[in-house]
């Protein structure tokens, strides 16, 4: 079993839509990794890509030194998941897309396993 599968046979049994399984992984995800996304984006974490249909965002290693990286997992029209890299000039704060994975998953643990190895390709993992 992947860490994702026993995360999700851990849920309640109340949850039964796909998207509301994602986003409780994710927000068990984001719990634990607040402190590092507070200590990465700093005096820019207000500005970090949100809302209702971003499920996920983590701070990542951007190409260059002056920038500041996040990637989303974002729900787009019906049950289309994507992969979002935003990036950020560390003066300027407004985070603009610079890539956009789309997932062809449809399984809550595949699609964050997917995540999972976008992240790690971005991290030089």
């Amino acid at each position: 079993m992947t860490i994702f599968q026993d995360a999700l046979s851990a849920l309640p049994s109340s949850i039964t839509d796909n998207d509301e399984k994602i986003r409780a992984l994710c927000d068990q995800i984001s719990t634990e990794e607040r402190e590092s996304c507070v200590r990465v984006f700093g005096e820019h974490i207000e500005k970090i890509p949100k809302g209702p249909n971003i499920f996920l965002c983590l701070p990542v290693t951007p190409k260059f030194k002056k920038d500041i990286g996040a990637l989303t997992l974002e729900r787009e029209l019906g049950n289309i998941y994507v992969i979002v890299l935003y990036t950020t000039k560390i003066k300027d704060g407004n985070f603009k897309k610079q890539k956009t994975w789309e997932s062809k998953e449809v399984r809550p643990d595949k699609i964050l396993t997917e995540y999972a190895k976008i992240y790690k390709y971005l991290e030089g993992k």
